[in-house]
Order: structure tokens, then sequence, then C-alpha cells
């Protein structure tokens, strides 16, 4: 609730442009709501990771598989920390920049908004990563390079970005239109990679897990399942967009459509590409409170009796190879 005044302070740099001010005045306001809410999700990861570093120092020493797990879950929300805190950032500075005039037409105001897209780029690279491990763990196969492609993948998408920032800003020539066409194109294609990686892991777990008992409850099998149905649908969104505003065939300028105001549609895009993905993923991803048994079992909040049992994403290792 101590947020809401800065949305107020921002939103009402709205109030003092001339012009075509009915659109800047709606896209200033939700743009100033779209930055609290990044700044209320970033601080829901930063105590999921609290609570997740607690949880690691009460295991055991010898439960590997346990503690990898949450390892990787502090991985995920940390960079889910790093992507909604910096577009939290990169939404105020844009705010400020759009009152002194310089959006959308200049190369600053591209880079802040192009920036935050490499964290979240990086988080669902994680996400499918996981599943990659999970499938090369139940079909007990050694996975020594995936890792490494994860990160050589994500340091050669973050050298490209600060590859083309030198290149305009040394080469007059390359306009903020050309950057952010350059970039649009260059997560597009990464997006790609990543959705097709997720495309041939995501169901191998979930048909190997239908044909065996490994997964005892039938929650945690639908919640695998959703969530990696839901990871897929969001990388689409993802490719759809970066690809279609990449493309010089489509007639946006420096990446707007022409139907909508540019401050809305880029708190719009904020909140269908990447506000509203990271609030479904930590929706899915929550356990649900569960009360023991005395016969082992647990039992949810719809009365529904279960095996008590391990999220999939606490038995996952992120070591070389499978356990």
């Amino acid at each position: 609730r101590h947020l809401w005044p800065l949305a107020w302070g921002f939103g009402a740099m709205g109030l003092s442009r001339t012009g075509d001010e009915q659109d800047a005045r709606l896209g200033t306001w939700l743009l100033a709501v779209v930055m609290v809410c990044f700044a209320i999700v970033s601080v829901r990861c930063a105590l999921e990771i609290r609570l997740l570093r607690k949880k690691m120092l009460r295991e055991q020493e010898g439960a590997t598989k346990s503690r990898s797990g949450i390892e990787m879950r502090m991985w995920f929300h940390g960079l889910l920390l790093l992507g909604n805190s910096t577009r939290g950032i990169a939404v105020g500075i844009e705010l400020i920049l759009w009152h002194a005039g310089m959006c959308p037409a200049s190369l600053s105001c591209t880079q802040v908004r192009v920036f935050p897209n490499l964290f979240f780029l990086s988080t669902y690279s994680l996400l499918t990563l996981f599943w990659a491990q999970l499938t090369y763990q139940v079909m007990n196969v050694q996975f020594l390079h995936l890792r490494s492609l994860f990160f050589g993948g994500n340091a050669l998408l973050y050298t490209a970005y600060f590859v083309l920032t030198a290149i305009a800003h040394t080469m007059k020539s390359m306009s903020a239109q050309y950057f952010e066409f350059a970039m649009a194109d260059l997560l597009g294609g990464f997006y790609l990679v990543v959705l097709l990686f997720l495309l041939y892991f995501g169901p191998k777990v979930a048909i190997h897990f239908r044909q065996t008992e490994e997964v005892t409850s039938a929650e945690m099998l639908s919640r695998l399942v959703a969530l990696c149905v839901l990871c897929a649908v969001i990388i689409t969104m993802h490719v759809v967009y970066f690809l279609v505003s990449g493309s010089r065939v489509v007639h946006w300028e420096l990446g707007y459509p022409m139907w909508v105001g540019d401050r809305t549609f880029d708190a719009l895009a904020f909140f269908l590409l990447e506000l509203g993905p990271s609030l479904a993923i930590l929706s899915t991803m929550h356990r649900r409170k569960a009360t023991t048994s005395p016969g082992g079992t647990a039992k949810n909040a719809n009365n529904a009796w279960v095996p008590a049992s391990p999220s999939a994403l606490d038995r996952q290792p992120l070591r070389g190879q499978a356990e």
C-alpha cells in the first residue's frame, strides 16, 4: 500500500502534457499502475527466496536431491526477481523520458524498454533447463552439457545486446528504430529456440509419468502438465510478439502499432507478456498448505487425500549428471 503514492506521482506527470492528452494520460496512469505491480511481484519473489534459503538450511546434509531442487527454485525466483524489478525501474525511467519528450524516438528510451526482456528470457530458459534435466533424470541418462548450454546461450544473448548497444552509440547511422528491429529479431529467435526445447522435453516427461507410477499424486502430475502448458503458451506469445514487431513487413513505428497510444500499448504489452505470466507461474509453483495424517498421507485444502510427496521442483538435481 505504500507504493501506490508513487504510482500517483508518476501518473500525475500525464496531466501536465498538452496535445494528444487523453491517450497520453491514460497510458501514463496505466504504466504507473503496472510499475507498482512489478514492484509488488518483486517483493513476493524476494520473500520466496528468503523462505527457500531457510528451508535449505533445515535440510539434512544427505538430502542432495531435495537441496538441489530448492537451489533450482531459488535460481528461478532470483531471475524472476531481476526481471520484475528491472522492468519496474525501467517503467519509471520510461515515464520520466516520456515526460521529457525523449520517448519513443530516442535510443535511450528504446534501450530502457528492451533491457528487462533479457532477464525474462533467462527465466524461461531456466524453466526449460528444468524440464530437460527432469527428462534425463527419469530416463536415467546423464546430462553433462545442459548447464553449459544454458549458461552459454545466455552469455551469447547478453553479449549480443551489449554489442548492438555499442554499435548503436558509435554508429550514428543506426537509429533507435533499427536497434529496436535488431533486438526484436534477436529476442524472437532466442525465444523460438527455447520453445522448441520445451516442446521436445515437456511432453516426454508428461508421457513418461503417465505410463509409470513414479508420480504417486495425481495433483502433482496435473501441476507439472499445467506448468509445461503455461510456459509453452507464454513463450509462444513472446515469439509471436517479437518476430511480428521486428518484421519490417508490419509497419510498426519503433515497435508500436498505429491503432493504439504508445504508452497504453507498452502498459498492455508489459502486463500480457511479463506481469501476468509472472503471477501465473508463481501461482502454479506455489505449494498448497497441507496437513499430514498419521498414515503418511497429506490432506489438501479440498479435503482430497493424496500421498505426501515433495514438489517435483524439489527433486531435481542441479548437478552435472543425474543422481
